[in-house]
């Protein structure tokens, strides 16, 4: 059997020994943190990597607000439809100043919701009266609605008579008319649609089709 002398078990020793010294600075010198250029890389790296990020997000969510807008339009012309069905046909009026008490379009449909879109409760945030794109004149109070009714089609009493301003049946009507759509503090779409989509206005036909208008401006 090989044996080793002392002064070689003594110089393996010091060379394990070294070795071992040589190790745990190594590690030191990897658990001592970032260098400052090191630590300005990292900074500049997740700066780029949000001013990619913001505007997507951005994007992302104003989307989201518009799907929300033209799926409010899609659900009242749903119940307008059910209306319609329950009423010989009909439409309901833009405003109706024969009914007791005198009542905007939203309150007839209202029953089909759910909802009582009298005084308070029309412009509250959880119904589908309020577009996610709408700062509403508060001038108005909580009497507010960000879609109206195209009173060209529907008709409207807007007096004590009882014939409406135009004929409300839907055989009568053009499928390709505008039913519902973006509208000002108000109920009805005059003089026009409201362009608050960013220069965009939704709105929803007779037959049901959700369209997009831009802008000339």
């Amino acid at each position: 059997m090989c044996k080793h002398s002392n002064n070689t078990r003594r110089l393996i020793s010091g060379r394990q020994a070294s070795c071992r010294r040589g190790a745990l600075a190594s590690r030191d010198s990897v658990d001592g943190g970032f260098t400052l250029i090191e630590l300005l890389s990292v900074i500049v790296i997740v700066s780029v990597l949000f001013a990619i990020l913001i505007p997507s997000i951005g994007r992302v969510l104003a989307s989201a607000r518009d799907s929300k807008s033209q799926s409010n339009l899609r659900e009242w012309h749903r119940v307008a439809m059910l209306y319609a069905n329950d009423n010989q046909n009909r439409l309901p009026l833009g405003y109706d100043r024969t009914s007791s008490p005198p009542a905007h379009w939203p309150v007839p449909l209202g029953k089909y919701l759910g909802y009582n879109f009298r005084g308070p409760n029309l412009g509250r945030n959880d119904t589908i009266g309020t577009s996610p794109n709408h700062e509403p004149d508060h001038r108005y109070g909580p009497n507010y609605i960000s879609y109206g009714i195209n009173v060209e089609v529907a008709g409207a009493y807007f007096s004590t008579t009882k014939d409406p301003v135009t004929a409300n049946t839907l055989f009568r009507i053009d499928p390709q008319s505008i039913l519902f759509g973006d509208s000002s503090d108000s109920w009805h779409l005059y003089p026009e649609l409201n362009f608050r989509n960013r220069g965009k206005a939704f709105a929803v036909l007779v037959d049901g089709a959700v369209v997009v208008f831009e802008s000339d401006d």
